[in-house]
């Protein structure tokens, strides 16, 4: 029954991702891989939570993982994740209604000696799996229904918006670059 399996939350830095440890009551810890995952109950429902550490990398093994381990009813991968849109302010939160990775970049063909134009390369389609096949796509749109309930979610710290979430290990500090 879907109810019985866990609700998955994972976080990159201990700031990220203590509130919903600390929140989780009964707890049990299985280490798998190097990650610890905490299992236990928030308001009666299931929970599993791990730190993943920073880099997507780290972000995919420990998702994987906790996936095969625990076969959760949804995997939520939240954090403060370098919100760069200056419409955003402390407390806001972007709900993820699609998802793009900003590392798959194309450069141009330069020859030797002809430098580097980073800002004139575009992103590329990624390969994603599906059933027995692979479709390429630029984005990963996440789960309508989930996205809905997110809304419904009383908040009142700050902002509830939906929008494009990019992942990628880019830790970009260039203005001109970001916008």
């Amino acid at each position: 029954m879907s109810a019985d399996r866990p609700i998955a939350v994972i976080g990159a830095m201990k700031s990220e991702i203590s509130l919903v440890i600390a929140g989780i009551e009964n707890k049990s810890t299985r280490r798998i891989g190097g990650w610890d995952f905490i299992s236990g109950t928030i308001g009666e429902k299931p929970v599993t939570a791990v730190r993943c550490f920073i880099g997507m990398a780290n972000s995919a093994a420990a998702t994987a993982l906790l996936i095969e381990n625990y076969n959760p009813r949804c995997v939520i991968i939240q954090g403060t994740c370098g919100g760069h849109n200056p419409l955003l302010h402390k407390g806001d939160i972007v709900i993820g209604e699609r998802l793009i990775e900003i590392c798959r970049r194309e450069t141009p063909a330069l020859g030797e000696g002809e430098g580097s134009r980073f800002e004139s390369g575009r992103v590329i389609d990624a390969e994603i799996p599906c059933g027995n096949t692979a479709e390429r796509a630029s984005e990963i749109y996440c789960d309508a229904d989930l996205v809905e309930k997110a809304k419904t979610v009383p908040y009142s710290k700050g902002r509830l918006i939906t929008g494009c979430i990019s992942c990628g290990d880019v830790w970009n500090r260039e203005i001109d670059v970001l916008k």
